[in-house]
């Protein structure tokens, strides 16, 4: 059975789904699963193959061939992913399965973000604290690249769209508006808490801290978050109430 990994790009943070184990698509669909991925070198690769041994075996090698194939593309192509600069970007035990059975080693950048403890954030190593209010519009370039780097945008090359939670945008800007009010309500949380001088605005590190702690976090696709520790579950409907539920969190561990 497949199985999913999120990576992320260490230089333009860019994110894409990695897989490992056997690929029943392919079996199934041959090189399609490859086209779909935006894979279309080996798309066209495998087609050419599968269509030369059908040709030649009445269409039985094919098969056999998908088959062997299926073990190895998902393995494949996370490897083409790793090798392009992509890391392991996901829960710590699912990086570290994925490593074994992908027989890699977890990127230094990702597992050393992971081992850290939890650091207590002030308002003056906020990344976006070196922006004054009338700077943090769509106008200012430096902005706007401190956005994407923070919510990192995913070209997807078959639909020819940008994604960003879930979510197509034709163009570059129009993903740049909804990535803008995500940091809104961002920066919303941090006014709330900025009394306290501990405070999370990024999604992806307040996760992390809380795996840290021993809480479970999942993220559905419509934007909820499923938070569960030993003693209760919780659930949040935006990222502002996610991230003030984090930043509690960090308020109340020991001094």
């Amino acid at each position: 059975m497949a199985k999913s990994i999120q990576l992320k790009h260490k230089n333009s943070g860019i994110m894409k789904t990695g897989y490992y184990g056997f690929s029943w698509t392919t079996l199934f669909f041959g090189c399609f699963p490859a086209l779909f991925r935006g894979d279309f070198l080996t798309f066209i690769g495998i087609f050419a193959v599968l269509f030369l041994i059908g040709f030649v075996t009445f269409g039985v090698g094919a098969f056999i061939a998908m088959f062997i194939w299926a073990f190895f593309y998902n393995s494949y192509y996370t490897k083409k992913l790793l090798e392009k600069g992509y890391v392991f970007s996901d829960f710590q035990h699912i990086n570290e399965e994925a490593a074994r059975t992908l027989g890699v080693s977890i990127s230094t950048e990702i597992e050393n973000r992971q081992e850290q403890r939890p650091t207590v954030k002030t308002a003056s190593t906020s990344p976006s604290s070196k922006f004054k209010n009338e700077d943090k519009t769509l106008t200012n370039d430096a902005y706007k690249i401190y956005l994407v780097k923070k919510y990192p945008l995913e070209f997807n090359d078959v639909l020819k769209k940008y994604i960003f939670k879930d979510k197509l945008f034709d163009t570059v800007d129009e993903a740049l508006v909804a990535v803008y009010q995500v940091e809104l309500e961002s920066e919303s949380v941090v006014s709330q808490t900025a009394t306290m001088r501990i405070y999370y605005t990024d999604k992806s590190e307040a996760i992390s801290f809380l795996g840290l702690i021993g809480v479970d976090v999942r993220e559905s696709s419509d934007g909820k978050f499923t938070v569960s520790s030993k003693h209760s579950t919780e659930y949040f409907y935006s990222d502002a109430e996610f991230l003030e539920y984090a930043n509690k969190k960090a308020v109340d561990l020991p001094k």
